[in-house]
């Protein structure tokens, strides 16, 4: 049996955020792509993206309709190393985040209905932070959340509404 739409949609976005690469005309070079998982399996990859969510909203429609509106909530999360070296050198925070935000958006929305499974895909918000990881390593961390639309049918999630 397949996967369900939302599994779908999230293999999808996956997909879109890991050909975010320079050999694709971007700026930006993610070196690894994954969902949230409880082991890490990125063998040190950076920089990369997590894929967090989706929390899934389902609105019913009192009409007469076969199928539910799902506003599945993404969170993207990427993560860069920083040496002393780096900070130095690299553009401006505020800068390297907007590129890398203009990057990640541009890449998703290239297929903004997720293969023909959602009606759209709508970036809601970003911001940067700077973490200390649990050996002092200082990591550059962009959140990036998204909100994808789609109707799914009312009797069963491995069909589109």
């Amino acid at each position: 049996m397949a996967d369900s739409v939302t599994s779908q949609i999230t293999a999808n976005l996956v997909s879109a955020v890991a050909a975010v690469t320079t050999a694709h005309t971007y700026n930006t070079n993610v070196a690894y792509c994954e969902q949230e998982r409880l082991t890490d399996r990125t063998n040190d990859q950076y920089p990369r993206v997590e894929v967090l969510g989706p929390a899934i909203t389902i609105n019913r429609d009192s009409g007469q309709t076969q199928a539910d509106r799902y506003e599945l909530e993404y969170t993207l999360l990427y993560k860069a190393k920083l040496s002393d070296d780096a900070i130095s050198t690299e553009e401006p925070i505020p800068q390297q985040t907007d590129n890398v935000v203009a990057d990640l958006i541009k890449g998703i929305m290239v297929d903004h209905t997720r293969g023909g499974k959602a009606i759209t895909t709508e970036p809601t918000e970003a911001y940067y932070t700077i973490d200390i990881g649990p050996n002092g390593e200082a990591f550059f961390m962009i959140v990036l959340t998204l909100k994808i639309i789609t109707l799914i049918d009312i009797f069963n999630p491995y069909n589109l509404g």
